[in-house]
């Protein structure tokens, strides 16, 4: 009646179960006043540990530890075991002598099993073998199996409720990394849920790039590290793996591992290091420590995995988000600073963004208020072709690429109020949505091409002008050869063979000349005009060159000198110039007009100006008086020869000696060419 009275006791305890440490507190103590045991202690399974763990029901009871293996042996034949520890094989077991020095000499051993699991050990402790109740073994073994279920019930409870603050933990890192763009934010993020899930006191970051491993963020005393490297290489062995490498107690960890030596420099008792693996991506390394020894839970270190994979995929993400980023701004600077017009408009025509080039077009030709759209790109400009016929405004190619068309570009000519301002390239190209239904956006590119205009023009204007200039002297030359061919006999006549051979002279001068013109245009186009300097004497070059250009009838002209400007340019060239400036100022003064000039030295510089009393350069005209094959209205209409190249070229020598070339002109009023060039001592 006792045993059964026992048993329903012990039933009471678990049948009510609220505190599985109060209940197993109870059944020990009703368990050994059963068997008239003073000491006894309960051991419960640590599948992590691998061992059977001492539950401490009070601090007199001998700590010990059972390996798994060694329990399951122990009970491989029974549900219980009696063992007398003043066996001599028990001498020097540290467990063994502590128990016999607390005056137990024998004790028990009870399986707890549950559905054949051992999930426990109740250990009962005797004064001697003849005190062990061996009649009540039957009883204490059916005892023993009764709490097994409780303590199985509460592990999966408590692995249950420890898995699913894991998987919370989880679940706000995964809402709140999903919200951080900041990369040093999401490393933060990844470190305090490492803590979190983990309760470790340390934790940090690394990265790999170039076979180094760099830590790049930490927590605890892993802050400390943070731009510390070390090679990649060196640490392969231990995080070569798929899995976690998990140290549990540093101290009696194999010191050959570089982690191992590191955790310890750091004052690290266990760690745990994990790759933040992404699609076969390794990003970097998560590693989690504490000062005290640690055995990382199975659901522990799982549940780090997962973190670890989670936080690769959001540094992919992250990473690729801030390179996107990167190139995006590239691509804005880029577009910013291209020199061409751009503008993107939404899926509704309306300006979302334009470039710097055409916020200064738009600038410069009024149109950038109100807002253009893609239907209205032009403002309240008059817009044509080529040929001046007119161009709706649905005709233009940012309309036609707002209706999802693919328009070429065309040459358009921007007027206001019938003055033309500009002819104007312009393409336009659609964004489509996604899905392909409708368009999306529309980009818009446009170039000044004025100035490409005005070049072919000019490039015209020049073959013609060299045509007809080359064609006079070439005329010249086939009508004296034709005057040869029918009258041979006119050379007999030494006054007409004179004339003749001066005419041809003269003809065939002016040929060399115009291709020598032309050279020197290519050479400066090219940059090889060459220039071979020597000592000149400025005013006596001048004097020549008068001498030389100015004919018989015509506009006088005069040199006006204090004395010698001597300096070293290229004589030939300078001379060149003069000679340009002072035929130039015979050609278009009057019969009776003066033509003055003035060399003198003016400090470091020597200043030769070249005035006549002509019919001036229109004031708008005058900024392009250098452009090539450039002749001013008013010249062209005075005298049609010449290809427009004498002032460039006089201009870019002038330059390459490292002085520079002015005008200073009203039109029917004269014009002063003032050149400046460098004095050398």
């Amino acid at each position: 009646m006792v045993e059964v009275g026992v048993l329903e006791e012990v039933a009471e305890i678990f049948a009510s179960l609220r505190d599985v440490d109060a209940a197993l507190a109870r059944f020990l103590s009703l368990v050994r006043t059963s068997a008239g045991s003073t000491f006894g202690a309960i051991y419960l399974r640590d599948d992590l540990g691998e061992r059977f763990a001492r539950w401490q029901e009070n601090a007199s009871t001998p700590t010990l530890s059972l390996p798994v293996e060694f329990a399951e042996a122990f009970f491989a034949a029974g549900d219980s075991c009696a063992v007398d520890l003043d066996a001599p094989q028990f001498d020097g077991a540290p467990a063994v002598e502590l128990s016999r020095q607390g005056g137990i000499h024998a004790a028990i051993g009870l399986a707890m099993r549950f559905r054949g699991k051992l999930v426990g050990v109740l250990g009962l402790g005797f004064a001697a073998m003849s005190d062990v109740p061996k009649e009540k073994l039957r009883m204490l073994e059916a005892l023993a199996r009764f709490p097994a279920s409780a303590i199985d019930h509460a592990r999966t409870q408590e692995l249950v409720e420890r898995r699913a603050r894991l998987a919370d933990g989880l679940r706000r890192f995964g809402e709140r990394a999903l919200g951080t763009l900041d990369i040093a934010t999401l490393h933060r993020l990844i470190l305090d849920s490492t803590v979190e899930l983990t309760g470790s006191d340390q934790a940090s970051i690394t990265e790999v790039a170039g076979g180094v491993l760099r830590v790049v963020a930490g927590v605890g005393k892993d802050g400390a590290l943070v731009g510390t490297q070390a090679p990649a290489a060196a640490l392969s062995e231990a995080l070569g793996g798929d899995g976690p490498y998990v140290v549990a107690d540093v101290a009696a960890a194999d010191s050959s591992q570089l982690l191992v030596r590191a955790a310890r420099k750091n004052g690290a008792g266990s760690f745990m290091a994990l790759a933040m693996r992404h699609q076969d991506r390794v990003f970097g390394y998560l590693f989690a420590g504490a000062a005290e020894p640690h055995q990382y839970r199975a659901e522990t270190v799982e549940a780090m995995r997962i973190l670890a994979s989670m936080s690769a995929a959001v540094l992919e993400q992250r990473s690729a988000h801030a390179e996107a980023e990167r190139q995006a701004g590239r691509l804005a600077a880029t577009i910013e600073h291209l020199p061409m017009f751009i503008e993107v408009y939404d899926g509704d025509g309306a300006l979302v963004r334009g470039n710097g080039s055409a916020r200064a077009i738009r600038t410069r030709f009024g149109t950038h208020a109100p807002a253009p759209t893609a239907q209205r790109a032009c403002g309240d400009l008059t817009v044509t072709n080529l040929d001046g016929t007119a161009i709706a405004l649905d005709e233009l190619p940012p309309a036609q690429a707002l209706r999802g068309l693919h328009a070429p570009r065309r040459e358009i000519v921007l007027s206001r109020d019938g003055q033309k301002l500009a002819t104007i390239l312009m393409a336009a190209a659609p964004i489509f949505a996604p899905d392909g239904d409708g368009v999306e956006a529309v980009v818009l590119a446009c170039q000044d091409v004025s100035a490409l205009h005005e070049l072919a023009q000019e490039k015209d204007r020049f073959l013609s002008v060299a045509a007809h200039e080359l064609r006079t002297p070439l005329t010249a030359l086939h009508a004296t050869t034709q005057l040869i061919e029918i009258d041979p006999d006119a050379f007999d006549s030494a006054d007409r063979r004179v004339h003749v051979l001066a005419r041809i002279r003269r003809q065939t001068g002016r040929l060399v000349r115009l291709v020598e013109q032309l050279l020197d245009s290519v050479r400066v186009q090219s940059g090889e005009l060459p220039l071979k300097p020597a000592p000149v004497d400025l005013v006596a070059l001048c004097r020549d060159v008068v001498d030389m250009t100015m004919p018989a009838p015509g506009p006088r002209a005069l040199v006006v000198a204090d004395g010698p400007v001597i300096g070293r340019w290229d004589p030939v060239r300078i001379e060149q110039v003069v000679t340009n400036l002072v035929s130039n100022a015979v050609r278009y003064s009057p019969a009776g007009g003066e033509i003055v000039v003035r060399v003198q030295a003016d400090g470091v510089r020597a200043l030769v100006s070249v005035h006549d009393q002509g019919i001036g350069i229109p004031e708008a005209q005058q900024e392009m008086l250098f452009t090539p094959f450039f002749r001013g209205s008013n010249a062209q209409r005075c005298h049609s020869g010449g290809l427009g190249l004498g002032l460039h070229i006089a201009q870019e020598i002038v330059r390459r000696h490292g002085g520079s070339i002015r005008v200073d002109s009203r039109e029917n009023d004269g014009t002063t060419f003032t050149v400046e060039l460098p004095l050398e001592a």
